[in-house]
């Protein structure tokens, strides 16, 4: 979600659920007030934390990637950057969903497909399917 608008997160829990898609999609990229309009509006709605700016924090730290997965409001983390084997292991651990974002860094992306995670993101795709 792009841009917050009034009772936008109410509109969109109410779509998610009449089309019954909240196991395919989830929400993130706003802050975490919007994140709690979410869950107030729909609790099952899964909502992610982004790498910064979600709570002042910057996920590539260990301190605030521990705090994110400690979080009960978040659901998964939308990352955009590699973790290690054993951050993935500690989201697992925690019940966290995590998801990739690679902007422009093939190996970086090639690195990822190699991990558990739950998905990947990015404008290169089509560079790893076999011409």
């Amino acid at each position: 979600m792009k841009t917050i608008s009034p009772g936008i997160e109410q509109k969109i829990a109410a779509i998610v659920a009449e089309l019954d898609l909240r196991e395919s999609v989830f929400c993130f990229g706003m802050n975490a007030e919007s994140n709690a309009r979410f869950k107030a509006a729909d609790p099952r709605l899964p909502t992610f934390a982004t790498t910064s700016g979600f709570r002042g924090w910057d996920l590539k730290r260990p301190e605030d990637f521990s705090s994110a997965l400690a979080d009960p409001e978040i659901d998964g983390l939308w990352i955009n950057f590699l973790p290690t084997p054993e951050q993935v292991e500690a989201a697992r651990t925690a019940g966290k969903r995590l998801w990739m974002y690679v902007a422009t860094d093939l190996e970086q992306l090639q690195a990822g497909t190699r991990l558990p995670l739950e998905g990947l993101c990015s404008d290169l795709i089509l560079d790893l399917l076999p011409e």
